[in-house]
């Protein structure tokens, strides 16, 4: 199984060498689902310069003037700078040599090649050890998480939902409501509202990806797979829940944005 770390890390070499690309390319490239991809996005955009846009003429970019990686020198560039090393001396040699380590040639998992530094043989644990050992101290307090805030909390989850969809988090129930998630009165009747509810937001996601599924194209194994995974957590609902156009089901779903695709189509 690939490790997911090093696919985003993958993903983010492969966007920033095409400049433009799709989450249909990207899933046919690394072998995992739209779905995933989409996960992928949401995590490197938190923290890279990548936007997607939707419709006509759309589809996953980076900023420009972002490139990939802390170190940008070809080969031309490296040799240059190793003749330069040459003729220096004390300090200037010192930092010349921080700027130009070992540098290597590498091809990642996917194919893709970077120039990387190579490592010097220094047990990890011992590097770590040392590294501690030499930073400055009182520095650094752990932050207290018990106010954390309920939109600190759901900011990630917000571009996982639909707006005017719910969305249970944390034993809360919270709407989409423009860019933010507002939380929302959970009902009293019956004891297991939340529960019931949340139950309905995981079979009208798995809906959408059925239905996504068969928009974007799959095979028809691919397809039949996702709709027997569909019909087994419905039913597991229906076992506990009772149907999902029941009365008491549709009373607490029917704010929901996709509550008609959903009872309709189950």
């Amino acid at each position: 199984m690939r490790c997911t770390a090093e696919r985003r890390y993958e993903i983010l070499k492969y966007v920033c060498s095409r400049k433009t690309t799709s989450r249909q390319e990207l899933s046919y490239r690394f072998g995992v689902s739209l779905r995933t991809i989409e996960r992928d996005l949401i995590v490197l955009e938190g923290t890279y310069p990548i936007y997607t846009m939707q419709g006509g003429g759309g589809g996953i970019y980076v900023m420009d003037g972002f490139k990939f990686g802390m170190i940008y020198l070809s080969e031309k560039q490296k040799n240059l700078l190793v003749r330069l090393l040459m003729n220096l001396t004390g300090e200037d040699r010192q930092i010349m040599q921080m700027v130009l380590g070992m540098f290597a040639q590498e091809t990642g998992l996917y194919g893709a090649e970077g120039l990387t530094v190579k490592p010097d043989g220094m047990d990890l644990g011992e590097a770590i050890k040392s590294a501690i050992e030499n930073l400055p101290q009182n520095i650094y307090s752990n932050p207290d998480r018990s106010q954390e805030t309920a939109e600190e909390k759901t900011g990630a989850a917000v571009f996982n939902v639909r707006p005017m969809c719910y969305a249970a988090i944390r034993g809360k129930l919270y709407m989409r409501m423009g860019e933010r998630l507002e939380e929302q009165e959970i009902p009293k009747h019956p004891k297991d509202a939340y529960d019931r509810i949340k139950g309905m937001i995981e079979l009208r996601d798995e809906l959408r990806r059925v239905l996504e599924m068969q928009s974007n194209g799959c095979t028809d194994e691919e397809l039949a797979r996702a709709q027997r995974t569909l019909n087994a957590k419905y039913d597991v609902f229906v076992k506990k829940y009772g149907l999902l156009n029941s009365q008491t089901n549709t009373r607490l779903f029917r704010e929901d944005g996709d509550t008609r695709n959903a009872t309709d189509i189950l």
